[in-house]
């Protein structure tokens, strides 16, 4: 079974995999080279949804990258989201 990678419980899915260092042994079922390319975009998601709007689903997950939302992840991501209201890409 191939999956399109791109909704919510793909990439749900994708991220929890990653979380615990399995993704690569899916790559007959899921786009990992998709995921990888934008691997920023779904934990910044991710980090947004269990902080912010209390995503139940993302904060089972977010204990699986809280070393990753460093400080300066945290500034990346809130540069990001000022640019993209803005209009600069």
């Amino acid at each position: 079974v191939k999956n399109d990678s791109r909704c919510f419980k793909c990439t749900r899915t994708m991220l929890t995999l990653d979380g615990f260092k399995s993704l690569d042994k899916f790559k007959e079922v899921f786009d990992v080279d998709y995921y990888y390319a934008n691997r920023f975009h779904f934990l910044k998601e991710l980090y947004i949804r269990a902080k912010f709007k209390k995503d139940g689903f993302m904060q089972e997950i977010y204990p699986l990258f809280k070393d990753e939302f460093t400080l300066r992840f945290r500034i990346k991501i809130f540069f990001r989201i000022i640019r993209n209201r803005i209009g600069i890409k």
